[in-house]
């Protein structure tokens, strides 16, 4: 099947959805807290909605001071709407862009957006034990937070700030020079990362 980009490091799988996708922000609030509780470096989020939650943000705070990198989806709606808990400040949005280096056409933009990562017809695994193409903000995030994983495989030492530097610094600009509402920092490229 497909590899990811830390696939020698150790995943802690936490159900914050039921089987249909849905859920509340005190599952995700909590899910967060027992990952930050139990040892997660990175918490990757392909989850979220246009409505905000103080418990949400205080779980992304909570493990953000335990020293976590925190990634979401940017979302799904082709618009500025903000994101949660992408839109969160201790939080890296993730926006979504082609094979082409392009904006999907789907990917939501705005302020928040901190990077961009490959989502669109990513392979990926079904359920059937079978693998296919999706498309999502949702495939994007977990290419972040699988650079942040590989970053801090290769310097444990690094903080969560750093590695959020590491990441935001080496990234490939694309669209308008500098930090644009549609790609943040530009698309994560692993090898300057790691050489950085």
């Amino acid at each position: 099947g497909p590899a990811g980009l830390a696939s020698g490091c150790t995943i802690m799988p936490v159900k914050v959805l039921d089987s249909g996708g849905g859920g509340t922000d005190l599952t995700v609030a909590l899910g967060v807290t027992y990952a930050a509780d139990h040892g997660a470096q990175i918490i990757n989020m392909s989850l979220g909605a246009v409505s905000y939650s103080r418990g949400e943000e205080a779980a992304v705070d909570y493990a953000w001071e335990h020293g976590v990198v925190v990634v979401a989806a940017a979302g799904n709606n082709n618009n500025d709407a903000v994101h949660y808990p992408a839109a969160h400040d201790n939080v890296l949005a993730v926006s979504s862009v082609t094979a082409s280096d392009t904006r999907s056409s789907f990917s939501s933009y705005g302020d928040f957006v901190d990077l961009a990562a490959p989502g669109s017809s990513v392979i990926s695994c079904y359920r059937g034990n079978c693998y296919g193409r999706m498309s999502g903000t949702s495939m994007a995030s977990p290419h972040v937070a699988g650079l942040a994983a590989l970053i801090r495989s290769r310097n444990p030492t690094l903080t969560n700030v750093e590695v959020r530097h590491i990441l935001e610094n080496s990234a490939d600009d694309l669209g308008e020079a500098g930090w644009d509402r549609y790609y943040g920092h530009g698309r994560i490229n692993g090898r300057r990362a790691l050489e950085a």
